[in-house]
């Protein structure tokens, strides 16, 4: 199942960036026993629990880096295609059998927008462009694996479950209601608002 969880300081809004990634890691522990672990970089953060499928060995631990250094991931899914997606990749020496590095270098190797276009799976993940300073998230077409996000306050933060975000997204306790309306009419909310104010998915 795996968790991914990550923020983005975009002003000088302060608080503790080390204290509220790893109590984001430990909310969503239950997603990934296996490993948990957090990278730190300047104004950005990504951490993940780890469920171990693929790849035991702990080179495939995330947050994982490009290896030319450039970007930077958080995944959590599982991408059908990855083995054919591994041909592409001739001039990279891949260390491990994960789809997590496959993703990452064909990041570094054909683009972020390419890359989401060659993807058949379901996957929730985050990316950091260290060159460009840029934060991406994206999910699979369908929404098969959860993402949550909210903007505010100068801070951009996400993950899979809206409970890491509580702590940081003001009046995010209370409830959405767009959401609720959306519930109330079709019994579905096909909205991109959470039931949490504040928090969008």
């Amino acid at each position: 199942m795996c968790g991914i969880v990550g923020f983005l300081k975009t002003s000088n809004y302060f608080f503790d960036s080390k204290d509220l990634i790893t109590n984001q890691i430990e909310l969503l522990s239950h997603r990934g026993p296996n490993n948990q672990d957090f990278k730190l970089y300047k104004n950005i953060a990504f951490g993940h629990t780890r469920l171990s499928i693929l790849d035991l060995s702990e080179r495939a631990n995330q947050p994982m880096e490009s290896q030319c250094g450039r970007f930077m991931i958080v995944y959590n899914g599982e991408i059908y295609n990855f083995k054919n997606l591994k041909r592409k990749l001739t001039k990279i020496d891949l260390k491990t059998e994960s789809d997590t590095e496959v993703i990452v270098e064909l990041i570094s190797s054909f683009g972020v927008k390419k890359t989401l276009d060659l993807l058949d799976g379901m996957f929730a993940i985050g990316i950091w462009d260290k060159k460009k300073s840029e934060l991406i998230i994206a999910r699979d077409r369908f929404g098969i694996k959860p993402l949550y996000y909210s903007q505010n306050n100068g801070v951009i933060v996400f993950g899979s479950e809206a409970k890491g975000l509580l702590d940081i997204v003001p009046g995010s306790r209370n409830i959405d209601q767009t959401a609720l309306a959306c519930w109330n009419i079709s019994g579905l909310n096909v909205s991109n608002h959470s039931f949490f104010r504040g928090i969008k998915k």
